[in-house]
């Protein structure tokens, strides 16, 4: 990927080279190990001659320290590149409808054991063995803490994520009311009783085989007036 960045002065033109190695070798998703390097070669060599020319050692100290950060930037990069992204779609399982009059369906779970990894231009291949398993239905709330209500206002919303494992078609039922897995929590001070320093926000799911899960959090309150002092 090549680019430049205008928040320095000139320019800085660069070349980021992203390196994805994708490796077979157990259970789970195929493994991504990611390289990055930054090329500003030609710039710095420009620097170097526009600060002798100049004669300006803190300007020369100045490119230097951006380039510094954006390198710093560069190294901190946990996403991945294409490949890593590709590895993301390999499952890692796949479940199906418990049938207990058979032994195999009976698990409603089979987890990939992946052996073999090939890469052609044609796409990502993988290889391996599948076993059966039984599933552990478990569910996690994904979402902010701690909610600032404005007084004036008398209420916010936030949005929570349900995060699921091993449940297939799961139904979602939130305190206070939510709908679907990512539902927007309304906090309102208006409502019968008014709100306390704290609510409990919880969800209930049950999956389309009659798997049962649960999970809560608890969220801080905070309400201000409507020059952000507290009320």
């Amino acid at each position: 990927m090549t680019g430049f960045d205008d928040s320095t002065l000139p320019d800085v033109d660069f070349t980021l080279t992203v390196t994805d190695t994708l490796t077979a070798g157990g259970f789970g998703n195929i493994q991504c190990a990611t390289k990055s390097k930054l090329d500003d070669d030609d710039f710095l060599f420009l620097e170097l001659v526009l600060s002798t020319i100049l004669g300006s050692i803190p300007l020369f100290l100045f490119f230097l320290v951006q380039v510094a950060v954006a390198e710093g930037a560069n190294f901190e990069r946990k996403e991945g590149g294409v490949g890593c992204v590709l590895a993301d779609q390999i499952p890692s399982d796949v479940l199906f409808k418990i049938d207990p009059a058979t032994d195999f369906g009976s698990f409603g779970k089979l987890n990939f054991l992946y052996t073999q990894l090939e890469i052609t231009s044609a796409g990502v291949f993988a290889g391996g063995i599948y076993l059966p398993a039984r599933r552990d239905p478990a569910v996690s709330i994904e979402g902010p803490t701690s909610v600032t209500i404005v007084a004036e206002l008398g209420e916010t919303s936030r949005r929570y994520h349900a995060r699921t494992t091993d449940l297939r078609e799961p139904l979602f039922q939130w305190t206070p009311q939510g709908t679907g897995e990512s539902p927007s929590i309304l906090f309102d001070t208006h409502k019968p009783g008014g709100i306390s320093s704290s609510e409990q926000i919880t969800v209930h799911v049950q999956d389309a085989d009659g798997l049962e899960a649960g999970d809560e959090i608890t969220v801080k309150i905070k309400i201000t007036g409507g020059q952000g002092q507290p009320f």
